[in-house]
């Protein structure tokens, strides 16, 4: 099981994230994608996606294919 990519403000504001990710298999194939969003992050604290993931390829490459921070209201 994999875990989603994670995030790690540096903003000194509370934050919200989005952000879409996909798993690639060693040929290229994309095996599955997903989006992500994560709010009211503390500056400091990690922020981790909530969707995890069971693959049955190894060697599974993810790549964030897109990344958006705003801050909190």
């Amino acid at each position: 099981m994999r875990r989603t990519p994670c995030a790690v403000p540096r903003s000194s504001e509370k934050s919200d994230y989005t952000w879409e990710w996909e798993a690639v298999s060693p040929d290229g194939t994309r095996l599955y994608n997903s989006s992500e969003i994560t709010t009211d992050v503390q500056p400091g604290q990690t922020a981790t996606g909530e969707s995890p993931t069971t693959l049955k390829t190894s060697n599974v490459k993810i790549n964030v294919t897109e990344f958006d921070r705003s801050k909190s209201w």
